[in-house]
């Protein structure tokens, strides 16, 4: 008995430890790559139909996530759209990397799986990201990047200089052009322009200036907010 037993049990455990609990359990799963190796923990958020939200918050060993990808999964979700950030972090709690994913959701089916691809985009102090808050003087931009103000009151721009083509500047965000500096010939920088009717043509997280750039005549340019 005490053999037969032990062979049922032995059955039992192999079974269920060829499955994931996460994936019986879970709705939705999202892969997610492209985790620095800086990072150790990451924030994510799914959004439903409704506006609820779910969080998830895993920590981990810095490089885990280097070769394969980080799976969250989330309980049985509403009807509709969805959406879902994920945020890393490195041991400082300076943010690393983050990535957005939106679907539609149908309970019934079988669970779905999606992939999210984590980035700097976005993230403040990365090209195109506002940068120094109002009165701190200090660089806040990453790398070789320098943050251009149009006043000493706004919050400035993460750029970088150009030669005198737009070719010179990144595409993402998409927009940017070779522009003087606040009329300055021989000082130009990729900036995103921008006027009094502006809806939406500035990066994430910037705005159209209140007023003309010093020296561009009227033209206006993309910013941090004041």
């Amino acid at each position: 008995m005490r053999t037969a037993l032990n062979a049922l049990c032995a059955f039992a455990l192999a079974t269920f430890a060829a499955c994931s609990f996460n994936r019986i359990d879970g709705a939705l799963a999202v892969e997610v790559t492209g985790m620095p190796a800086s990072a150790i923990r990451a924030e994510a958020v799914l959004t439903d139909s409704n506006g609820g939200t779910i969080t998830r918050d895993p920590h981990f060993g810095s490089g885990v996530y280097l070769s394969m990808p980080l799976e969250l999964t989330f309980p049985t979700l509403p009807a509709g759209d969805y959406t879902v950030q994920v945020i890393a972090y490195d041991s400082s709690s300076t943010e690393v990397a983050v990535g957005n994913h939106g679907g539609t959701f149908a309970p019934g089916n079988p669970i779905d799986v999606v992939d999210l691809i984590l980035g700097t985009e976005g993230i403040q102090g990365t090209y195109g990201t506002p940068c120094i808050l109002t009165g701190t003087g200090v660089n806040t931009c990453s790398g070789g990047l320098v943050c251009k103000q149009y006043s000493a009151s706004d919050h400035g721009v993460c750029t970088h200089s150009c030669a005198s083509g737009t070719t010179d500047c990144e595409t993402s965000p998409p927009g940017a052009t070779c522009d003087a500096f606040e009329g300055v010939a021989a000082s130009h920088f990729c900036q995103w322009k921008c006027d009094s009717t502006d809806v939406g043509s500035c990066p994430e997280g910037l705005i159209c200036g209140s007023s003309a750039a010093p020296g561009n005549g009227t033209q206006r340019y993309c910013q941090g907010t004041n």
